[in-house]
């Protein structure tokens, strides 16, 4: 397994990269803080509080899923999400401080 200088290799920042990918769309990043705050939520919640179509709505947690961010279940005829790798906070949470420093000055 290849490494970087730092001592990380090479496929694990690939697959970071690639997570990284994924949040990178805002409306992601809205889902994220969402099922922060909110806690579990099914899809048509998530779609209210968006303003997006379903069908949208559910590419994203898809793709979110896939990537690991995201874990799901049925619940009767609903299926619910939240998120699943904690580490997903603390990029919002870099970005929550952005926003607040930019607020300020």
């Amino acid at each position: 397994m290849k490494t970087n200088p730092d001592g990380l290799p090479v496929e694990f920042l690939e697959q970071v990269a690639e997570t990284l990918k994924v949040l990178s769309h805002a409306q992601r990043l809205r889902i994220v803080e969402l099922l922060h705050t909110r806690g579990a939520q099914p899809v048509h919640a998530l779609q209210e509080a968006l303003g997006l179509p379903q069908p949208l709505v559910s590419i994203h947690l898809n793709q979110m899923k896939r990537a690991g961010l995201l874990e799901s279940e049925r619940r009767q005829k609903e299926i619910w999400y939240r998120l699943f790798d904690p580490s997903t906070l603390t990029i919002l949470d870099c970005i929550r401080t952005k926003y607040k420093a930019q607020q300020k000055g």
